[in-house]
């Protein structure tokens, strides 16, 4: 933000700062909840309680900050790679049956095949150590099984495109740590941010030239998966992409602060880090224009879709616990937030 804008929050979050100070003065004095000390005038009360009334709140940070002090520094100072060994998992509960498309053995061969085309499998010319993936690790992987459960009745072409998005989505996170996080180059992140969106182009089809495997696969897959679509659902469709990519910002900030999330900020933000959207977005390809988009937008609709996709993001962290925070000296997994938060 420039400097006025800067002014302009701060002026802001002092006006709810004082709403919530004075409204709780007023919750403690006022009569109408029947308080013991609705009757005592100001001078009455103890003078280390400091002063009270509407504006006085800022008096009461350096109070705040002391208590909060703690917990704050401990959000900073983790130790990555620290051995905690595998996490017994808990009877997860899963009332619906999995089923496969019949069409998954050729999606396995499919995804090998373009991950290789698309440069998924190369390192990265003038970055050391930037072999993201091999191809023992693309293999192994196996986006296709989850493209086939999670897709079970889609043809040959749309189980080829949904494991192309899952492949290319997490590779794109696995890129950025390596190549933007290593060498704390945000400036480099927010670039690669603004290259990606001009691969998804709404209302034309013009493109640059791509000049990465992460580039090359979401240009290849843009054209195919947007070309029927309407504008107004390639614009829906790309804002969830966005969205993803606009999170691994998030992460890479966190990771060169050593911060980790507080529970709230980390639920929401995981939503979108696991690219839930547009994973919701895929499976409405097929079906089109069927469920009216009021229908999406209804918030019990909404509830049902966090739902189910905070369910996907909590069981993943689970899964991934140890990988994470022993092998990969990762901080954004949900039983290190809450441990972290709690203490």
């Amino acid at each position: 933000m420039d400097p006025k804008a800067r002014v302009d929050v701060i002026a802001y979050v002092k006006g709810l700062q004082d709403w919530q100070s004075g409204g709780h003065e007023w919750h403690m004095q006022s009569s109408r909840y029947m308080n013991d000390r609705s009757n005592n005038s100001p001078t009455e009360r103890g003078v280390l309680d400091g002063p009270t009334g509407l504006g006085t709140s800022a008096a009461r940070i350096p109070l705040s900050l002391i208590a909060s002090g703690p917990q704050r520094i401990r959000s900073y100072t983790h130790v990555p790679y620290q051995v905690v060994g595998p996490v017994p998992h808990p009877d997860f509960y899963m009332p619906f049956s999995t089923r496969l498309s019949p069409h998954l053995q050729a999606a396995r061969r499919h995804m090998m095949e373009w991950g290789r085309r698309m440069g998924m499998l190369d390192s990265l010319p003038g970055v050391p150590g930037s072999g993201i993936w091999d191809e023992h690790k693309l293999r192994a992987f196996d986006f296709a099984l989850c493209a086939a459960g999670i897709h079970p009745d889609a043809s040959a072409d749309e189980l080829n495109l949904s494991t192309g998005w899952l492949t290319w989505g997490t590779y794109g996170d696995d890129y950025y740590p390596v190549v933007f996080g290593r060498t704390h180059d945000m400036v480099g992140a927010k670039v690669s941010n603004e290259r990606l969106s001009q691969f998804m182009p709404v209302e034309s089809t013009v493109t640059p030239l791509p000049a990465n495997a992460l580039e090359r696969g979401l240009a290849d897959l843009w054209s195919r998966t947007a070309g029927p679509m309407t504008v107004s659902a390639r614009r829906k469709f790309r804002t969830a992409i966005e969205d993803m990519t606009g999170s691994w910002l998030w992460e890479l900030a966190n990771q060169m602060q050593n911060r980790i999330p507080d529970p709230v900020d980390y639920i929401e933000m995981r939503r979108k880090t696991f690219g839930s959207d547009l994973t919701m977005s895929l499976s409405r390809l097929s079906h089109g224009q069927t469920v009216p988009p009021e229908i999406y937008r209804a918030r019990p609709i909404r509830a049902l879709e966090n739902s189910a996709a905070d369910y996907a993001c909590l069981l993943n962290d689970v899964f991934s616990y140890q990988k994470e925070i022993q092998f990969e000296g990762e901080i954004h997994n949900c039983i290190l937030v809450v441990q972290n938060f709690l203490d």
